[in-house]
């Protein structure tokens, strides 16, 4: 018989243990607002099989009081399943159950530019101009380059919608109607990419080298056989190619094979711990962010520390400035392998540690333009330059266009007020305002260059925004993931208690934001659900930390 284990006074999930009843069974107290009483096994308890009552996680009971983003619970719930809730701007209006459970509506929207009515027609936002509405607030527009897109109003306003997605490179090669195996070449993508129709149904998004260079035959569906010398000869095919030895994920992304099927054909000729392969706790993307960051920072550099925040690795970590750096590789992070919660639970362990945690994603990475963007914002934070001498001054809108653009991972977004310090090297740092009336603002972009410390930048431009404006609100919705938010808070603004759920589609080197518009740009035949069609153009669901609102107010109450 096994030794007897005393789980009295324990906590497990929900559950506190109270006495133990006999024949292995304990009666438990639920922590919920129900205070259930119930006896659960020994095994359940321990094998983590019950958590909770059960009660507490019923997707339609709320209760007055409940906060959901910024939603107040002050209503009983109707025969429709809704709740009266009230915002922080004092709006009450009835909200789904639904929604404010699976996080689709956290706020009112005051401080958002509601005019969804506005015509646009004929007006011109970068290269597009807008032509006629479709509905459902999607605009077509032509481009400088003579072709026509389909964009999304709130893209155009925003700035995220430029032109077409055409780059100042000579046109490529029209790859329409080319076959390679059971592949055929539907139209151009975009990005150097080819949307492509497999001879099993399934389209998939492909780039041109992988159409001609490598000859890919099909989407994956044509099974995978090497013999071992095939298999060994591919491997030291990427390792004299990119000068490294290739992870499981490497050789699989290089074969255009799925990870299972590449892991399982290593494992079958015993080549998966051999000389061959790179260590599988390191991706090449990691090492190659590992080696930067030690060729900017003069600080010491660990490299995949696991004693610090248990149960959670430090891919990159500097003592002295107390900065993790995490690499995210797409297939790794995605909502497949990881939990939707694990960037932000790894985020907070940091944050625990005085610890201050940026993310870095594979597809911002690898992604030529987004990498030295990302190189930039590294090389401002953990430089600290602190500028001796600047200038205060009010950018124009094409300066401030080009500043975003070159600059911020997000791209440029429509502004008011363009406020930004300049020293003779040229700008140093850029902060964007919306105004929403009744001195209310939203800062809507904060960009900065390599040569700026950020925080101090940031200190001077929201101290000198406060003296132009006397404003009575500052609004600013934060991105978790790039350390900007204990800037702010330095700076006299609170912190919402809930953070807004956050992700985007990504593959190796491609990020999309709105797949709605993505596919509707493709004008392919969707007879599946988003999710569905998203990964079958070769896109991976990827939850970032997500985005935390900060508010700063004059009186200093929200």
């Amino acid at each position: 018989m096994g030794e007897f284990i005393n789980l009295e006074g324990s906590i497990i999930g929900n559950w506190k243990v109270i006495r133990y009843k006999g024949n292995s069974m304990w009666e438990c107290e639920c922590q919920c607002r129900n205070k259930t009483i119930k006896d659960v096994h020994r095994y359940s308890l321990l094998t983590g099989r019950s958590t909770s009552c059960g009660k507490c996680n019923s997707k339609s009971s709320v209760e007055i009081g409940d906060t959901f983003g910024d939603w107040t619970v002050i209503g009983e719930k109707d025969k429709n399943y809704k709740v009266l809730c009230r915002y922080s701007c004092n709006k009450e209006k009835k909200v789904s159950i639904y929604s404010l459970k699976n996080g689709r509506s956290t706020n009112c929207g005051h401080l958002k530019n509601l005019d969804r009515v506005q015509d646009l027609t004929n007006q011109v936002f970068g290269e597009l101009t807008v032509k006629k509405y479709l509905g459902n607030q999607y605009w077509e527009c032509e481009c400088s380059c003579g072709s026509t897109c389909i964009k999304h109003r709130n893209h155009l306003l925003d700035g995220r919608a430029t032109s077409c997605g055409h780059s100042s490179i000579p046109k490529p090669e029209d790859l329409t109607g080319w076959r390679s195996g059971k592949l055929e070449v539907i139209k151009y993508a975009g990005n150097k990419k080819w949307l492509c129709h497999c001879d099993c149904g399934n389209y998939k998004v492909i780039r041109s080298r992988t159409l001609k260079d490598r000859g890919t035959k099909s989407c994956g569906c044509i099974q995978f056989t090497p013999n071992k010398d095939e298999l060994i000869d591919k491997i030291r095919e990427f390792t004299e190619r990119y000068k490294t030895k290739p992870s499981i994920t490497d050789l699989a992304n290089y074969l255009d094979i799925p990870y299972k099927v590449a892991n399982y054909h290593l494992n079958k000729y015993g080549l998966n711990n051999s000389n061959y392969m790179d260590t599988p706790y390191s991706s090449v993307g990691e090492k190659e962010l590992y080696r930067f960051v030690c060729s900017i920072c003069k600080k010491e550099v660990l490299h995949n520390v696991h004693n610090i925040i248990n149960p959670y690795e430090l891919d990159i970590y500097i003592p002295e400035l107390n900065i993790a750096i995490e690499y995210n590789g797409v297939y790794w992070h995605s909502d497949i392998n990881k939990d939707k919660n694990y960037h932000l639970n790894k985020m907070k362990a940091c944050n625990d540690k005085g610890i201050e945690l940026i993310n870095i994603y594979e597809y911002d990475w690898y992604d030529e333009v987004r990498r030295k963007k990302v190189e930039n914002m590294l090389s401002s934070i953990l430089n600290k330059n602190t500028p001796v001498k600047y200038k205060l001054i009010q950018l124009n809108i094409n300066e401030a266009i080009k500043f975003n653009n070159e600059l911020n991972l997000n791209g440029d977004a429509k502004s008011d007020i363009r406020m930004a310090l300049k020293d003779t090297s040229g700008l140093l740092a850029l902060m964007t305002f919306v105004d929403c009336g009744d001195d209310r603002y939203i800062i809507n972009r904060y960009t900065y260059s390599h040569k700026a410390n950020m925080e101090e930048c940031l200190r001077i431009l929201i101290n000198e925004f406060i003296k132009f404006k006397d404003p009575k609100i500052i609004a600013v919705r934060d991105d978790a993931d790039k350390l900007t938010t204990s800037y702010f808070v330095n700076n006299g603004f609170l912190v919402s208690n809930s953070i807004i759920e956050k992700y985007v589609w990504a593959c190796k080197d491609d990020v999309i934001s709105c797949a709605e518009e993505y596919i509707a740009n493709l004008n392919i035949d969707n007879k599946h659900d988003i999710d569905s069609t998203m990964m079958k153009l070769g896109y991976l669901k990827v939850y970032t930390s997500g985005i935390k609102t900060l508010i700063w107010t004059k009186n200093k109450l929200i």
